[in-house]
Order: C-alpha cells, then structure tokens, then sequence
C-alpha cells in the first residue's frame, strides 16, 4: 500500500478535515459501541434459548472471548485509522486526537467532581464535636 500525503492548497481544506476527524471520531466510536452491543444481545439471546450442549454454563467462555474481542477491536480500529491518517492526511488525524483529548479532558473533570462529592458525602460520616 502506497500512502502519500495530501497537499493542502487552502487553510479551509485543513479546517474541513480537521472538523471531520474530530466529528468521524465520535460517530465511528459510537457505531462501533452500538454493534458491539448489538451482536452480543443478539448471540446472547441466540445462544440462551439454545445451549450447543444443554449446559447454559458452556456458553460463558464463548461470551468471554466475544466480549474480549468486542471490546479489542474499537482499539485497533482507532489507533490503525489513527497510523494511516497520520501518513496521508495529517490534519483529520490531529482533528481524531483531539477528539479523544476532549474527552479525556471532560472525564477527569467529571471525576475531580466525583472524587469531590464522594469525599464530602463521607466526611460526614465521621463523628464531629
């Protein structure tokens, strides 16, 4: 596979991709998670009415693996879209980075917040004057 990189002639063409990495990051995530659960209600529902052997319990190392590899494949997909991107057409990756940066970011002030509450919630446990 031949990866060249794309010239930008104009600041609006960069500014376009950067919007689309940033975007196409949420909404491929998204997907992925929507099919990932899909296909796991949908086997698990498949496969409880109907064991392969009659034991439900021959079923869980099944699930175990699917849900290791649901789980997997968002990363690979990510971080190989993420490489490929890099090479040819840097500013939708830098768009996908920032993306995954923003939520990030939002994440640890979501547990700042909760590290907050919980902390006050058991300070009052404790016993005052």
């Amino acid at each position: 596979m031949k990866l060249t990189r794309h010239t930008y002639a104009t600041r609006n063409e960069k500014t376009v991709d950067f919007i689309l990495g940033f975007v196409g990051w949420f909404v491929l995530n998204a997907l992925l998670i929507g099919i990932g659960w899909v296909i796991t209600a949908g086997l698990g529902a498949l496969l409880a009415q109907t064991p392969p052997s009659g034991d439900p319990s021959a079923i869980e190392p099944f699930f175990s693996i699917l849900g290791l590899a649901l789980n997997c494949l968002p990363l690979l997909i990510n971080a190989g879209l993420l490489i490929y991107f890099g090479f040819t057409r840097y500013w939708i990756a830098l768009g996908a980075l920032a993306a995954f940066g923003a939520v990030l970011f939002v994440l640890l002030c979501v547990a700042v917040v909760v590290g907050v509450v919980c902390f006050a919630g058991l300070s009052s446990f404790g016993g005052g004057p």
